[in-house]
C-alpha cells in the first residue's frame, strides 16, 4: 500500500508539470533526484504507563520527484519522496526502566516512509530557501518477547529452560503530517544540491502484541511515534 501510495504521488507531480509553460526562472519545472538521511525518533507504548520512552535512530537513503514553478522571486512547487532503511531500536526492559531481574525485550522501527509536500519560499538565482508541509506515510513494526536466558531470576515470568520464552511483533502502515524547510544551491544550470530538515509526526495507533505469560495484557497496545528527519541530496532538473 506505502509504495502503491508512493507511486501515486510522484506520477501525480509529472503529470501537473506536463503542461506547464516554458521556463521563467532557473527553478521551474520537473526535477528529481536521490538524498540521504539521519533519522531520530520517539516511540512511547501508551497503553503501558510504565513504559519507557525508546529513541530510534538510523541511517537511510531515498528519492524525491517534483515540480516547481518560479514567479519573480517567489517559488511554490510540490515534492514527493520515499526514505528507505531501517530506523530502529532493539530494547531491554530491565535497561529501559524496568526491573532489574525483567527477561522482556523488544523493538521499535521506522521502515519505509514518505511524504507529499507542498513547497513554498525565496527564489534567487543561485539558492532557494523554503518552507515545507504536508502528508507523512510510514511503515513501521513493534516487536516484544521474554528471553529467560537475558537474566535466570525471571522465574515465573519467563523460565530459564525455554519454556516461558515467546515473541510476538505486528506492523502497520500509519499516516501522519510532515512539517520542516531547507536550502537547495544551484551548482549549474540543471543540477543543485539541497539540505532539509523534516519533522514527521504519525500521532497515536494500535498494534495487536500477544502475551502468552500476561493473557490481560495481550491484545491491542497504542504506540505514539515521531521522527526527526535531516536529509542531504541532490536534485536533477529536466
Amino acid at each position: 500500500m506505502l509504495k502503491i501510495t508512493l507511486a501515486t504521488a510522484a506520477a501525480a507531480a509529472a503529470l501537473m508539470a506536463t503542461g506547464a509553460q516554458a521556463q521563467e526562472g532557473r527553478w521551474d519545472g520537473i526535477y528529481g533526484g536521490v538524498h540521504g538521511a539521519w533519522s531520530d525518533g520517539n516511540v512511547q507504548d501508551k497503553a503501558n504507563p510504565q513504559a519507557s520512552k525508546q529513541d530510534i535512530d538510523g541511517w537511510q537513503g531515498g528519492v524525491q520527484l517534483g515540480f516547481n514553478k518560479q514567479s519573480g522571486s517567489m517559488m511554490f512547487g510540490v515534492e514527493a519522496d520515499a526514505t528507505f532503511g531501517k530506523n530502529k531500536k532493539n530494547w531491554l526492559d530491565k535497561e529501559s526502566g524496568g526491573s532489574q531481574y525483567s527477561a522482556y525485550y523488544g523493538s521499535d522501527s521506522i521502515r519505509t516512509s514518505g511524504t507529499i509536500r507542498a513547497r513554498a519560499g525565496w527564489a534567487g538565482e543561485k539558492a532557494l530557501v523554503y518552507l515545507t508541509g504536508g502528508l507523512a506515510i510510514a511503515d513501521t513494526k513493534h516487536g516484544l518477547g521474554c528471553d529467560g536466558s537475558i537474566t535466570p531470576a525471571a522465574i515465573g515470568r519467563c523460565h530459564g529452560d525455554g519454556s516461558g520464552d515467546f515473541f510476538t511483533e505486528d506492523s502497520k502502515t500509519r499516516f501522519g503530517y510532515v512539517v520542516g524547510g531547507g536550502v537547495e544551491v544551484a551548482v549549474t544550470e540543471r543540477v543543485s544540491i539541497k539540505g532539509e530538515y523534516n519533522y514527521q509526526d504519525y500521532g497515536t495507533s494500535d498494534v495487536t502484541l500477544k502475551d502468552p505469560l500476561w493473557p490481560t495484557a495481550s491484545g491491542e497496545r497504542s504506540f505514539d511515534i515521531s521522527n526527526h528527519m535531516a536529509k542531504v541530496g541532490v536534485n536533477f532538473r529536466f
